[in-house]
């Protein structure tokens, strides 16, 4: 549907190619739509002087003789659509061949229409005007998806800028002494996922990763709104609790009934090597322990963001960890598939074995592990956005 604004269609205004190797017919035809006030027409009388004036000018709509020496048009038909740029400019064919046949073989080439000669008058400018009109307002539509999809790139290239740029990240590595890998995959082209990495002083920092209930246009808007209530709340960084309870009491009053956020934050201190884990109805937090070959869940459920600015219902955990073990952050398009090798989800017990086996053992082996198998799911499973935060605090260096 072309929105409200959309401009009237002008039919008189439209282009119009007649293509008959007889000068006559075509003189009858350009002086009917002349009279009807089709004022812009052009002829043309075989092949190769039709693709020279579609060139010249691309018409709104074509009017094409069946029976023409050396090309015909059935052929010429043909060639139009196989081409992308006359694709979609309709043809009308004209012929004094009548019968299901010829007809058919005429809306085989890609005929919109079949008009017989001799011309009837008032024919003639129905189907004209029919067809000029379903062409206008094609090409009208197409401009208006083209113009949309423009805003949608920008729009998805905005989002995009939200999250933490390859610049930064590298910082954040060698300030806090990381392994740090992250993949983000929308379902559309705009998500409602968001992840980020919060610099709190030299030896803290955060991860915070939420998920919007559903996905596209309005979940990004929100994804843009919890983006800066994150830094409008940057003094209650450190303390996982507070920023939930502020963020929560912000997005209550602004989502709509049916909106929320699930989400997680986790505050590591790499001096102390503990982490404070926060949750709001999001997946478990996987922690990977490599030195005694095991794993372990962070509990993160509780109430989503956005649904109760009274209640503050968010799961709570501190726990040390060593260096080199590897936190896996993600949204429950992870913990929703199954997982191909194995028949169960990713988050059974064969599949983490296989993660802590892993050689290199890295943030980024165990990304790029756990997205391939991910991706070779069945696709129908994937219908939904993805995002992967892998963090790997290593020994820190003595400054």
């Amino acid at each position: 549907m072309l929105p409200p604004s959309a401009p009237q269609l002008n039919e008189k205004g439209a282009h119009i190619l007649i293509i008959d190797d007889e000068p006559s017919s075509c003189l009858l035809l350009a002086t009917i739509l002349h009279g009807a006030g089709f004022a812009s027409t052009a002829i043309a009388h075989n092949d190769t002087e039709v693709f020279a004036e579609i060139s010249r000018h691309p018409p709104d709509l074509i009017l094409l003789d069946i029976i023409m020496p050396r090309v015909n048009g059935l052929e010429v038909c043909q060639k139009l659509k196989k081409n992308a740029q006359t694709a979609q400019i309709p043809v009308v064919f004209l012929s004094a061949l009548e019968g299901v046949e010829v007809k058919t073989k005429a809306f085989s080439a890609g005929g919109v229409d079949y008009i017989t000669k001799p011309y009837h008058k008032k024919e003639v400018l129905a189907r004209v005007a029919t067809h000029v009109r379903n062409s206008l307002a094609m090409g009208q539509l197409a401009a208006y998806n083209h113009a949309v999809g423009q805003e949608l790139l920008m729009a998805e290239a905005f989002q995009k800028s939200l999250l933490p740029s390859d610049e930064s990240l590298q910082t954040y590595k060698t300030t806090y002494a990381l392994n740090l890998a992250a993949a983000f995959l929308p379902c559309t082209q705009l998500a409602g996922d968001h992840w980020a990495f919060l610099p709190i002083d030299k030896q803290t920092f955060g991860i915070f990763l939420c998920d919007f209930s559903g996905h596209g246009i309005a979940a990004a808007f929100e994804v843009v709104r919890l983006h800066s209530l994150l830094y409008e709340f940057r003094p209650f960084w450190r303390t996982p609790k507070k920023l939930f309870k502020h963020i929560n009491k912000r997005l209550s009053a602004q989502l709509s009934a049916a909106s929320f956020a699930t989400a997680h934050y986790a505050v590591f201190d790499t001096n102390a090597r503990m982490v404070e884990v926060l949750g709001a109805g999001a997946p478990a937090l996987l922690q990977l322990c490599p030195s005694q070959k095991t794993f372990m869940f962070h509990n993160c459920s509780g109430l989503p963001l956005g649904v109760d600015a009274h209640k503050a219902d968010f799961s709570y955990t501190k726990t040390p960890y060593q260096p080199h073990d590897i936190f896996l952050f993600y949204s429950d398009a992870l913990s929703e598939a199954p997982h191909k090798a194995f028949g169960v989800d990713f988050l059974a017990a064969n599949p983490l074995q296989t993660l802590l086996n892993l050689k290199p053992f890295t943030a980024d082996a165990a990304l790029k592990h756990t997205l391939s198998a991910y991706l070779s799911a069945p696709s129908a499973t994937r219908n939904d956005d993805l995002t992967l935060v892998a963090v790997q605090p290593l020994e820190k260096r003595n400054s």
